[in-house]
């Protein structure tokens, strides 16, 4: 398991739950505000995430979505790809970044991810 750290766009938090319910993985993923004061621009989330979720995190990129009737969970194939285009995922040492090196505590990780998904678009890959 990895230290996993997941931030969308605000715009996109309500597809990005209903993306999370739809996969198992609960309805409400995305809960802590990105800036903490004021009007939240992203939202995010903690997890310890296995390699299948890493797994499903990479086909999903490269865009083979699973096979789910998405209408049933209140999405479209778009919209879905729409969220995986946006997600930004933090998670050193896991499949997705095999070089980053794991930060000490979830907090600190939290922390530094916070950090990247305010930086301008492009930045590198939250380590």
């Amino acid at each position: 398991m990895h230290s996993t750290v997941l931030i969308i766009p605000a715009a996109l938090k309500a597809d990005a739950n209903l993306l999370g319910a739809a996969l198992g993985y609960g309805p409400e993923s995305y809960t802590v505000p990105i800036p903490s004061d004021g009007k939240p621009t992203h939202w995010g989330g903690h997890v310890w995430a296995s390699a299948e979720f890493f797994k499903l995190i990479s086909i999903a990129r490269g865009g083979s979505l699973p096979p789910l009737d998405w209408a049933a969970h209140r999405l479209t194939a778009a919209r879905v790809g729409a969220v995986m285009a946006a997600l930004i995922v933090g998670a050193p040492g896991s499949p997705l970044d095999p070089d980053g090196v794991p930060y000490a505590s979830p907090g600190d990780h939290w922390a530094a991810a916070v950090v990247k998904a305010r930086a301008p678009k492009g930045s590198a890959v939250i380590r």
